[in-house]
C-alpha cells in the first residue's frame, strides 16, 4: 500500500486539467459503479451540503473529496446535482481549501435553504506553522450560477472548554422558537464525545455558544461523535450520529460507528429523551457518516458507503468511495423504517434488470436444466425476493461452482439472519469482523438488493433493516442455495 507524505496529501489542486489523467485511468476500472455517486478521482467520504431546491427542482450534493489518491488529505467539496435522485450531474468543485480559515482541508457540514437561498456551514480545518488544529464554522452560499461562494470569515470558532476536535455543523431553524441552531459534533477534553449547541437570531451573524446538548443515558458513550443530525418525523425526534472509539460485541474491531436514537428533543433546554436504546443504522460493513438532506417534507438519507481507517481493493487504482443509494426515513410504530426513495424504483425498472421472485419460483428458475442450479445476475441489477418467512441459506454473487460470495442463512424457527462475507474471493478488511445477525421479530418475509459494480445494499421487509457493503467481485455473478 502507497506511503503518502505529508507534502503530498496536502498539495492544492491548481488546475482540473491537473487530474486529467489520473481520471482517464481510473475510468477504465472495472468497478466503477453505475448508479452511485462515486469520486472522479481519489477518495470520496462524508456527503456534504446535501439539499433539496424546491424552486429548481433540484438536488444539491457534496462529498468530501481528496483528488490524488485514495488517501485522507487535503480535502474539498465536491458538487454533483440531481432532478430525481438517481441520475448525477457533475457540477465540479465546491468549496476549496483555499483561505485562511480552512487552509488545510474544507471539513464536513450541512445546508439550509433560507428566504429563497441556499446556505452551507461547514468546518473549516485550519493549521498553524506548528500543525496545532483549530476548527472554525465557516459559511457559504449557493450563487445563481450554480457556484459556491464563500463568506470572507468563520461564523464562529471552537469552543475553549473542549478539545480541538468541533466539527461538522447541522444547521436548522426552530419556527417555534424563531432562532437558528447549529449542533457541532465534539470531542471533551476528558475524551467523551458530545454535542455542542450554538443558536443566532440571524443565519450570517451573532452566533452564540449555547452549551453542551444532554442526552440522557449517553453520557460516556464513545470519545467523538461526528456527523450529527437531529430530524423530526411527526412528533418525534431521530438523533443520528456517528461514535468513534468504541467497540460492540457484535461489530468486530471496528471503533468507528454510525448509530441513532429515537425520541424527544428540547432545543431550549438542550435535552433529548431516547425512547429506548441506540440502533445501527445499517448491518452492514460500510457504511458512515450518514446525513439528512435540507429542505424536505420527509428526511432523505445519505452516507458513505466506507469507513475510516479501511482497505479497498480500488485503492491501488487510487480511488475509494462512494455514497449510498438514497433512503427515505420514517418512524412506524415506534421503529425506524429506511426505504430506497421511491424514484429508485420506478426509473431502475426502465434501466437495468429488475425481477421480483418468490422463493419458490427462483428455486425454480435456478434447478431448469440449463440453469445448474445458479441465477446469473448482471450487475446492476435489483432482485426482490418474497421469502414468505421460509427458512433458506442463499449464496449472492457466487462463482459457477456454488463458491464464495455473501452467504444469508435464515433460520425460520428462530427469526434469524446470519450474513458473511468471509466467502468472498476479494476479502477486505476482516478484522472488522465479517460476520452480522439480526432478529426478526416478525419473522423474514421480503428482500431487495441493489447490486452495483462494486457494492450492494439489501433492504429486508419494506426497511426493517439494511446491510450495506462494498465488493469486489471475480467471476462471482450468481445466486445459489446451499445445504
Amino acid at each position: 500500500m502507497r506511503e503518502w507524505s505529508k507534502e503530498e496529501r496536502y498539495k492544492p489542486l491548481e488546475s482540473i486539467d491537473d487530474i486529467k489523467d489520473l481520471e482517464e485511468k481510473i475510468s477504465k476500472s472495472k468497478f466503477r459503479q453505475c448508479f452511485h455517486i462515486q469520486p472522479r478521482t481519489g477518495l470520496l467520504n462524508d456527503p456534504n451540503g446535501f439539499v433539496y431546491d424546491d424552486d429548481t427542482k433540484t438536488w444539491h450534493m457534496f462529498y468530501q473529496w481528496f483528488p490524488w489518491g485514495a488517501a485522507h488529505g487535503l480535502k474539498y467539496w465536491y458538487h454533483v446535482t440531481s432532478k430525481d435522485l438517481v441520475h448525477w450531474g457533475d457540477a465540479g468543485i465546491g468549496i476549496s481549501p483555499d483561505s485562511d480559515m480552512d487552509n488545510k482541508g474544507a471539513y464536513s457540514g450541512s445546508a439550509i435553504k433560507d428566504n429563497g437561498e441556499i446556505y452551507f456551514f461547514y468546518t473549516g480545518n485550519h493549521r498553524d506553522e506548528n500543525w496545532v488544529r483549530t476548527a472554525y464554522t465557516c459559511l457559504a452560499k449557493l450563487g445563481k450560477d450554480n457556484k459556491v461562494y464563500k463568506f470572507d470569515k468563520p461564523v464562529f470558532g471552537p469552543s475553549e472548554d473542549y478539545s480541538e476536535h468541533q466539527r461538522d455543523p447541522k444547521i436548522f431553524y426552530d419556527e417555534k422558537l424563531q432562532k437558528y441552531f447549529i449542533i457541532i459534533g465534539a470531542r471533551s477534553k476528558d475524551d467523551r464525545g458530545c454535542l455542542l449547541l450554538y443558536e443566532s437570531d440571524k443565519l450570517t451573524e451573532g452566533w452564540a455558544f449555547k452549551g453542551e446538548i444532554k442526552v440522557e443515558g449517553y453520557e460516556s458513550f464513545g470519545k467523538m461523535w461526528e456527523c450529527p443530525s437531529i430530524e423530526k418525523i411527526g412528533d418525534k425526534y431521530i438523533f443520528i450520529f456517528s461514535p468513534q472509539f468504541i467497540e460492540f460485541p457484535d461489530r468486530g474491531s471496528i471503533t468507528n460507528h454510525n448509530v441513532y436514537l429515537i425520541g424527544d428533543f428540547d432545543v431550549q433546554n438542550m435535552i433529548f429523551k431516547p425512547e429506548g436504546d441506540f440502533g445501527h443504522l445499517d448491518l452492514g460493513f460500510d457504511f458512515y457518516a450518514a446525513a439528512c438532506a435540507a429542505n424536505t417534507e420527509k428526511p432523505v438519507l445519505s452516507a458513505w458507503m466506507g469507513l475510516p481507517d479501511a482497505f479497498y481493493y480500488t485503492d491501488e487504482e487510487d480511488w475509494s468511495g462512494c455514497l449510498i443509494l438514497p433512503r427515505e426515513l420514517s418512524i412506524e410504530g415506534g421503529k425506524l423504517k429506511q426505504r430506497p426513495v421511491k424514484s429508485m424504483f420506478d426509473i431502475l425498472k426502465k434501466e437495468i434488470e429488475y425481477k421480483e421472485v418468490s422463493l419458490e419460483e427462483l428455486i425454480n428458475i435456478m434447478n431448469t436444466p440449463e440453469n445448474n442450479g445458479l441465477y446469473e445476475i448482471q450487475a446492476p441489477a435489483v432482485i426482490k425476493i418474497a421469502t414468505a418467512n421460509q427458512g433458506f441459506t442463499m449464496g449472492l454473487l457466487c462463482d459457477e461452482s456454488k463458491e464464495g460470495g455473501i452467504s444469508l442463512s435464515y433460520s425460520q424457527e428462530d427469526k434469524t439472519l446470519k450474513i458473511s462475507k468471509a466467502l468472498l474471493k476479494h476479502r477486505i478488511n476482516p478484522e472488522f469482523g465479517e460476520e452480522r445477525v439480526n432478529v426478526f421479530e416478525d419473522g423474514l418475509t421480503e428482500i431487495t438488493c441493489f447490486i452495483d459494480k462494486s457494492s450492494i445494499e439489501i433492504f429486508f421487509n419494506d426497511g426493517d433493516q439494511v446491510f450495506t457493503t462494498r465488493i469486489f467481485p471475480e467471476g462471482e455473478k450468481y445466486i445459489a442455495f446451499r445445504n
